[in-house]
């Protein structure tokens, strides 16, 4: 039984539109108790400028985890959104040049990089934040 999920969104705007979607990412923040999260933009490290919300790689391999990123190409007011629970980036269904570098990752901790997620110290544990939609990097209405 396979579990793995993908969710691709690859779209063109208008110029107004791109723009206004833009500036909703770079707004996107998350908040807990204190805490405050934002997705991180990446100009280097992808094919396009990305923001890049998820990054968890499993540390037996690092194609396999969860990843949530918008990749932005402005030249053609074009937005690509990915989203993969529990997958391989071998097996995502987009062009191998939109899938992150292998090796990367924005934290090298078990959990790896995610803007939904907190360290609850009383608990000693990871605590996961559910956003609301206008907190989620995917809001399709």
């Amino acid at each position: 039984m396979n579990n793995a999920y993908y969710i691709v969104l690859d779209y063109n705007l208008s110029e107004e539109d791109f723009y206004r979607e833009l500036d909703r990412f770079e707004r996107i923040s998350v908040e807990y108790d204190g805490q405050i999260k934002v997705p991180i933009y990446d100009e280097k490290n992808f094919s396009l400028p990305v923001y890049v919300s998820i990054m968890r790689r499993n540390p037996s391999d690092k194609n396999y985890g969860d990843f949530e990123y918008v990749l932005v190409d402005e030249k053609n007011c074009r937005l690509v959104c990915i989203l993969t629970i529990n997958g391989t980036l071998k097996e995502l269904p987009i062009d191998s040049t939109l899938k992150p570098p292998a090796g990367l990752n924005y934290d090298d901790s078990w959990s790896g990089f995610s803007i939904y997620s907190f360290s609850l110290d009383m608990l000693g544990s990871e605590g996961v934040f559910m956003p609301s939609d206008d907190e989620a990097m995917f809001n399709i209405s």
